[in-house]
């Protein structure tokens, strides 16, 4: 399975966040800012998507090692 770290939608927390205090090293991971994980906005609740059903403004951070059927090369 493909990892985060190579994938177009994810983004190194430090450098989406550059004054975050995050570390500067693989272990701070990152933000996945794909369309599979969504608030539910009437997007929709394909097989293949995490939908979680409260409005927060969150977003999703994973580790640079994540796997995940939605990857696309970045």
């Amino acid at each position: 399975m493909e990892r985060c770290k190579t994938c177009k939608h994810w983004t190194p927390y430090a450098t989406k966040y550059p004054n975050g205090g995050a570390q500067q090293d693989e272990r701070a991971g990152g933000i996945c800012g794909s369309a599979k994980l969504t608030e539910d906005y009437g997007q929709g609740h394909g097989a293949d998507m995490l939908v979680y059903t409260y409005s927060e403004g969150g977003e999703f951070w994973t580790g640079p090692y994540f796997g995940c059927v939605n990857h696309e090369q970045a």
